[in-house]
């Protein structure tokens, strides 16, 4: 009964990402251009699209993360010391770098959810995440329902954690 219910799932979301003759001619061009190669599976079931914004994601994500690391260095002054405001720029790149780190695995996650065909399906609840919330945020895991719960639920958490530390 739930593998049914889940098959049911997947065919709204796949019937959802379905490319029109002319969206697909003018992805595959853009793929060529970007010299992205899709797997011809995604291209019959539409998760083409997604694969290749993922991919281009992906691709920026790693080219910002690489500067970032070109550009930390520990620079020293006239008298042999680290110089401050090289270790102020070196410190606002580390934080970027992990912001970087932390946003190629949501894509690498969502590339793994494409290919185990899970992309776009809630990962609390299973429900369909509509296109538009994808189009906005194609890492998203969750649908609003789910992600304003957990949203709650950390907010809680971290309430929490305040209290106990004055109590």
């Amino acid at each position: 009964m739930i593998k049914k219910e889940t098959e049911r799932k997947r065919a709204v979301v796949a019937a959802k990402l379905r490319l029109s003759r002319q969206e697909e001619e003018a992805l595959r061009r853009q793929a060529t251009e970007k010299h992205l190669t899709v797997p011809e599976k995604y291209w019959s079931d539409g998760r083409a699209t997604y694969y290749i914004r993922l991919m281009l994601l992906l691709q920026t994500a790693g080219q910002r993360t690489a500067r970032l690391e070109e550009e930390i260095t520990v620079g020293e002054d006239d008298f042999g010391e680290p110089d401050p405001a090289q270790l102020q720029q070196d410190d606002a790149a580390v934080i970027l770098l992990g912001y970087g780190s932390e946003s190629v695995t949501q894509i690498e996650d969502a590339l793994a959810a494409l290919a185990a065909g899970k992309y776009g399906l809630c990962e609390e609840c299973g429900k369909a995440i509509t296109s538009a919330r994808l189009e906005i945020n194609p890492c998203a895991t969750h649908c609003p329902t789910c992600q304003k719960w957990l949203q709650r639920e950390r907010a809680t958490a971290i309430a929490n954690a305040s209290l106990s530390q004055f109590g």
